[in-house]
């Protein structure tokens, strides 16, 4: 969890801060996205479902591979 100054919970890291992967409230009404964007990581995990290689996605949505992996580690963990 991360606090603001008022010792109020304002954004969860369901897997760590190591992973891109958080929920904050004021991006995307509290989904999961990746840090710093707007991208739900469902999107990448079904570009990666369809065949599409991390390299592509990274690309594709201007993120780095581990952005795109931290996404598809999320996505399996929560099925």
């Amino acid at each position: 969890l991360e606090f603001d100054q008022d010792l109020i919970a304002s954004k969860f890291w369901p897997m760590g801060k190591q992973n891109s992967i958080v929920l904050d409230p004021k991006r995307q009404l509290g989904q999961p996205v990746i840090n710093e964007t707007n991208i739900q990581p469902q999107v990448l995990f079904t570009l990666f479902k369809g065949g599409e290689s991390i390299p592509f996605i990274a690309y594709l949505y201007d993120l780095d591979e581990k952005s795109v992996k931290g996404a598809i580690d999320f996505c399996n963990s929560a099925a």
